[in-house]
């Protein structure tokens, strides 16, 4: 019966220790998220990286630079899969 007492008082002064830990934790975990607020609608999307060309005087072109080849199309233009 003393094991269990003893038990019990442990516990709870482990727990009145993690409390503010755990609590501290949660409050700017909170704080954080209601900071940012961001919703989906508010982030933009950059547009993709194309190709670059690049022109002599006369407008010829001399190079194309790029990662991917890419071309900005409407949805009409894109196959069908």
């Amino acid at each position: 019966m003393r094991l269990v007492a003893i038990g019990a008082a442990v516990g709870v002064l482990v727990a009145g220790v993690a409390l503010p830990a755990v609590g501290g934790a949660g409050l700017g975990i909170m704080s954080a998220t209601n900071e940012v607020n961001l919703k989906p609608e508010d982030l933009t999307e950059p547009p993709p990286a194309e190709v670059t060309v690049v022109q002599d005087a006369r407008g010829n072109e001399i190079a194309r630079f790029y990662e991917e080849y890419r071309e900005v199309v409407t949805l009409d233009e894109m196959a069908e899969v």
